[in-house]
């Protein structure tokens, strides 16, 4: 009986600790450029300084993050879902096809948060 409280217990707090994805429909419309900026500017101000990179390389086909001698791809072509939330900031989500998480940003407002997943989405789609 105890264990099975323990377990219900359990899954009600990892379900009150997921947060509801907010719904967006991305915007496309900003040159490669302009979408390099606010990438990069998103991930120089994460709040916690171990999650940001060393340096940022974005190319036509991937985001490279260097976090010293660890390096993440991100390949445009395999970006699965981008999930966006909010808790004390406003979390952005970048997933692989396969559903791994390869970046989670924390962002401090919702302005903020949608440039760069409409930014992303620019790259993604090569537009200009």
């Amino acid at each position: 009986m105890k264990l099975k409280l323990l377990l219900v217990t359990l899954f009600l707090l990892t379900l009150s600790a997921c947060s509801p994805n907010i719904a967006y429909t991305p915007q496309t419309t900003m040159s490669k450029e302009q979408a390099k900026e606010i990438i990069i500017r998103a991930l120089r101000e994460q709040p916690d300084t171990d999650e940001i990179p060393t340096d940022i390389n974005i190319t036509d086909d991937y985001l490279e993050l260097s976090y010293g001698d660890e390096r993440v791809f991100i390949y445009y072509d395999n970006i699965g879902d981008i999930h966006f939330y909010k808790k004390a900031y406003y979390h952005v989500q970048v997933n692989d096809k396969d559903s791994h998480s390869k970046i989670d940003l924390e962002i401090a407002n919702e302005q903020k948060a949608k440039a760069f997943i409409d930014a992303l989405n620019s790259l993604m789609i090569g537009v200009k």
